[in-house]
């Protein structure tokens, strides 16, 4: 399990089409603060019908957008 497996499996849960989360509210639900790994482990995502949408650093926050075809269960 990764650091980031909480915050995938909440997306999971949510299946909206495109979900907002603050740095602040991802630390949250995965129990650790926000780290430079992240983008290299941002593709676990797809696996959970996600993906990294859009990162905006200045307003630490991040966009992510379900994948489509994926469908809430």
């Amino acid at each position: 399990m990764t650091d980031y497996q909480p915050l995938w499996l909440f997306l999971q849960a949510k299946g909206e089409e495109s979900i907002t989360l603050s740095f602040e509210e991802i630390e949250f639900y995965t129990g650790v603060a926000l780290k430079h790994s992240f983008l290299k482990e941002k593709k676990q995502a797809e696996t959970y019908g996600y993906r990294v949408d859009k990162i905006f650093l200045r307003e630490k926050r991040i966009i992510f957008k379900r994948l489509k075809g994926e469908k809430h269960e």
